[in-house]
């Protein structure tokens, strides 16, 4: 077997629904060192299998992946114009307590230790 990548960019309501449904995987548990300091968030999954769902299928089997989760401010477009591009200034940058916040509020993550 060989290892395949996909990346995947979901906005909005259907984001919210796919964060939802791979936590759910993970029975919402999510260590802080999980996210970094942009505020972004990222996880594994052993089994695909864990995510309510989803079934076993006998001709692609068992397979894990990684999650990550990008958040971003309105107005981070600054930084990926081609015209006038800039920075983005550090007190419009999301912090890594922000995020953490954000997922506590909107998902109901636990936070563990281990």
């Amino acid at each position: 077997r060989q290892p395949i990548a996909c990346k995947l960019t979901l906005r909005g309501e259907k984001a919210d629904k796919a964060i939802e449904m791979v936590l759910e995987g993970i029975n919402k548990n999510i260590k802080p060192t999980q996210f970094d300091d942009q505020g972004n968030l990222s996880f594994g999954i052993k089994e695909h299998i864990d995510i309510p769902g989803m079934k076993y299928n006998p001709d692609i089997g068992i397979f894990g992946m990684n999650v990550s989760v990008t958040f971003e401010k309105p107005g981070y477009r600054i930084a990926k114009r081609r015209i006038q591009q800039k920075k983005v200034p550090a007190k419009h940058r999301i912090s890594k307590e922000e995020t953490m916040k954000y997922m506590e509020d909107n998902f109901n993550v636990n936070y563990v230790t281990e």
